[in-house]
């Protein structure tokens, strides 16, 4: 009996000296995340929609954010909140004292001003709105000419002439396939659709042959440089591939 109470008493002092060492272990772990893992230097990247430093609020946000491994393992399970404009970040342990912040964009292949809003609504290649807001983003091509009273994120442009809101998803990604994207993409009241560029004007005629006038354009664009004036397309088919270029006055 005694060498039963003896084994199990040598068992005790030998499980309380595992769960102490483990405690000790546990808390100098602690320590060193608490006082070894500190920010002292942030990068970032991905965007030029906004300065650094507006990143770096954005992403090291609470009173704890001053701990590198608190912030990588805060944005492991938690998103940022909404940022226009982007995506949710990447935030990557560089070092002890370093952060990597790695930002996206949305995809965004043009915009159109809503009116009844007051908002820019921004979408992309398939027509969906990514992003509203009264920012203008600088270089982003604008549409105009559709007739639209309102906007929900995640959804389509809710436009009332759909075959012409095809014609113009279609023109954003041929153009840019191109590269010829054009400050605005304008359609007039009897669907005509015309590209203006800095200079030029490029009249497209209704949505017929869009792809084949397109591919003809691309042959013809890079001859429009330091010109002034308007191109017309409006009748061109494979039966008529003039393409008459009206000058501006004093060009």
């Amino acid at each position: 009996m005694r060498k039963r109470e003896k084994s199990e008493k040598g068992e005790k002092r030998i499980n309380f000296l595992l769960i102490l060492i483990i405690l000790i272990l546990l808390a100098a772990l602690g320590v060193v995340a608490y006082k070894g893992f500190t920010v002292k230097q942030v990068q970032v990247e991905g965007t030029d929609l906004y300065p650094d430093e507006t990143i770096r609020q954005w992403v090291l946000n609470d009173d704890y954010s001053w701990n590198t491994l608190y912030v990588f393992l805060k944005y492991k399970f938690k998103d940022a909140e909404e940022m226009p404009f982007l995506q949710q970040p990447e935030v990557r342990i560089k070092g002890p004292h370093s952060l990597s912040i790695k930002v996206r964009e949305k995809k965004i292949a043009g915009y159109l001003y809503v009116p009844a809003m007051g908002q820019n609504a921004y979408f992309n290649k398939d027509g969906v709105v990514v992003e509203t807001s009264s920012r203008k983003l600088e270089g982003m091509m604008e549409v105009t000419g559709l007739e639209c009273s309102k906007v929900s994120v995640g959804e389509k442009i809710p436009v009332k002439k759909k075959s012409l809101l095809k014609a113009m998803l279609s023109l954003t990604q041929g153009l840019s396939k191109y590269k010829m994207m054009p400050q605005t993409i304008h359609c007039d009241e009897y669907s005509n659709i015309m590209l203006e560029y800095e200079k030029v004007t490029v009249n497209m005629g209704n949505s017929q042959n869009l792809s084949a006038k397109m591919e003809t354009l691309s042959v013809i664009f890079p001859q429009l440089k330091d010109m002034s004036g308007t191109l017309h397309m409006e009748n061109w088919s494979e039966e008529n591939t003039d393409v008459p270029f009206e000058k501006s006055n004093g060009s």
